[in-house]
Order: structure tokens, then sequence, then C-alpha cells
């Protein structure tokens, strides 16, 4: 029938586990009083990383976020332990290269109330319930970026907890909320629920049908433990 075959050779290195440190930042949860605002840029060889005393909890939950990455090129941050952020503990936006390993975070997220006369979801107590009502909220909020990677992290707790299918589609906290990056990594975490504070799912998608929703391209999901969601281990 005609046609051409062609064959090659290559080559190719996936990323290392390890990368090369340049520098390492310890943060003392006693100066932090406010979001703490990452716009640091490493390099290939020499990533920026940050740690906090052992022993010691990164603890408010006034703000949006604890940690805020914005546009952060080769960070780390490694061995936090943070409870808290009235919506997220971790926001990553606009990102790259930026790893988030064996780190442990609770009681984040906006506390509501159930609203079972509305359609069952929580909903900002005091304030009129309206739309979907509290969602959204991730622990580690990924917005766009690329070569973002959460590994070896315990998320558990959240402060509020998802609804139930008996009243309507599930709404509620998240270990991690993924809006459309590219090339990321998920594994070997532990994103434990409870039936007291109940995940939505355990990893949510923005833009659900968008060819570029969710986690994109190039994503590797493996290895984690994921359990109590009202909705999905994974949107």
């Amino acid at each position: 029938t005609g046609g051409i075959l062609r064959s090659g050779t290559g080559s190719f290195t996936t990323w290392a586990d390890k990368v090369k440190v340049a520098r390492t930042i310890v943060l003392d949860p006693a100066k932090i009083k406010d979001t703490l605002v990452i716009r640091d840029a490493g390099t290939p060889d020499g990533w920026i990383r940050y740690t906090q005393k052992p022993g010691t909890v990164i603890d408010f939950k006034k703000f949006k976020s604890v940690i805020q990455l914005e546009r952060a090129k080769y960070v780390i941050l490694d061995k936090l332990n943070i409870r808290g952020g009235n919506e997220h503990a971790i926001e990553v936006n606009g990102c790259e290269n930026v790893r988030i390993s064996n780190c442990e975070i609770t009681g984040w997220g906006v506390v509501g109330e159930q609203r079972c006369d509305y359609n069952g979801r929580f909903h900002i107590k005091g304030q009129a319930p309206s739309g979907y009502g509290i969602n959204f909220n991730g622990a580690i909020n990924i917005m766009h970026g690329k070569g973002i990677v959460v590994e070896r992290c315990y998320i558990h707790g959240a402060r509020n907890t998802a609804n139930s299918w008996y009243y309507s589609h599930p709404a509620g906290p998240q270990a991690i909320t993924a809006g459309s990056p590219e090339a990321s990594v998920i594994r070997y975490n532990d994103f434990v629920g409870s039936d007291e504070h109940r995940f939505n799912d355990a990893v949510e998608s923005l833009g659900n049908f968008n060819k570029n929703g969710g986690l994109n391209r190039d994503a590797d999901v493996y290895g984690n433990f994921m359990i109590y969601c009202s909705d999905d281990n994974i949107e």
C-alpha cells in the first residue's frame, strides 16, 4: 500500500527525586503574623528550601491562606506543620517547579452551618444561603503553573465538612484543588477525612469538561491514600 516507516533512538531522563538546594530558610512561627508571600526564584541547580523549627506549628486562621506562592520558581516547602488558613493553607499561583513535601496540614477552611431547608450544603453563618455554598476550600490550592509536586504530605481535619448526596451534590473542603496546572505530580500522600470532617473530593478540579481543566496534561497521580470523600477521591 506504500508509505514510509521511520524509526529512531533517543534518550530521556525523569525528574530527580532530590534536587540541589542552594539556600534553606527556617521559618519561626512566632514571627509569622500575616500571610507569608513567597516570590523567590531559584535555579535548576539551586533550589530555595523553606522549612520550620522542629516541633513548632504555624497556627493562624485569620487570613485567607497561611502561605502564598506567587510566580515562584524552584522553591521547596519541606516539613512544614500548618494549622489554619481561612480558606486554604497553601496557595500556589502561577508557579513553576515548586515542591511541597513532607508537610502536615490541618484545620483549614471556612466554617459554615448546614442549611437543610435550602440545599443541604454548608453556608456562611449569618448570611443568606446561595448557590453552591462553601466549596473549593483546598488545603493546597494550585492555580495554573507548571511542574508542581505534592508528595508525602498528611492532610486531614478540615474545619468544615461536606454534605452528603442525600441532599444535593456535595460541596465542601478538599485536600487539593487543581486549577489547570501542567506537568503536576501528586504522590505518596495521605488525604484523610472523617465522618465529622468529610472531603467533597480529596482532589478537586476546576474547569470540568474543559480540555485544559482539572490537572490538565502530563499529570502523574499515584501511591496516595484518600478516604472519607462525599463525592470523588479525584474529580
